[in-house]
């Protein structure tokens, strides 16, 4: 028979797991709409040269690499979660200048900087903010769970990945048959900016769940 204790961990566990799963599709469905098409269309939009291109594909993973500094950061805050909370938070605040770009439409070449910028920080602080994240759940769960604690956040993951995307793109295209021409730059717009609200809304299942000391 368990122990008081191990039944204590079991239920503990359970309901980390839980509020982990509903964080990670909150995510997933706000990541799925501010990437791929969502995010490629505002580059497109103003006829970015091979220079750009280029750029914008290799911008995410070199930006996340340089989250290297993660551990210096966690030194200096001793709170894994707080700083996931405000890296995810400021990194999404960088991603939304990039549907803002509409706004300046007739100098292209600003536009595509300005994405190109936003890019690089969204990235950077959302690389920093998935290493502390990770490192947070791993203190959490005990390691002789992380096997099915992953599985199960990796599905949750893949699954909204596929229906989020296809369900947005049909619902844009049935809601653009109603309104003018000129309103398709918007959908866009609208579509990545319920996308971030969305990230940020994955902190809210994990707000009360317990930190862990550096």
């Amino acid at each position: 028979m368990n122990s008081p204790v191990h039944q204590l961990q079991f239920c503990e566990t359970s309901r980390i797991t839980r509020a982990v799963v509903v964080s990670q599709m909150l995510f997933s469905a706000g990541h799925s709409l501010t990437t791929g098409g969502f995010l490629y269309y505002f580059a497109y939009t103003f006829g970015p040269s091979a220079f750009f291109l280029a750029a914008l594909q290799i911008a995410p993973e070199t930006s996340e690499a340089f989250s290297l500094v993660t551990r210096a950061l966690l030194n200096r805050f001793r709170s894994r979660k707080q700083l996931w909370i405000r890296c995810l938070i400021l990194g999404r605040l960088a991603a939304v200048a990039i549907p803002c770009t509409l706004f300046i439409q007739k100098d292209k070449e600003l536009a595509l900087w300005v994405i190109l910028i936003s890019m690089v920080l969204w990235h950077l602080l959302h690389g920093i903010a998935y290493c502390s994240y990770i490192s947070w759940l791993s203190q959490l769960i005990p390691s002789m769970n992380w096997g099915e604690f992953f599985a199960r956040r990796r599905m949750a993951s893949l699954l909204i990945a596929i229906i989020v995307p296809t369900s947005a793109g049909l619902l844009r295209k049935a809601w653009l048959t109603k309104l003018p021409a000129q309103s398709q730059n918007w959908s866009y717009a609208i579509i990545f900016g319920v996308g971030s609200l969305l990230v940020i809304a994955s902190i809210l299942p994990l707000l009360r769940t317990p930190d862990r000391p550096v």
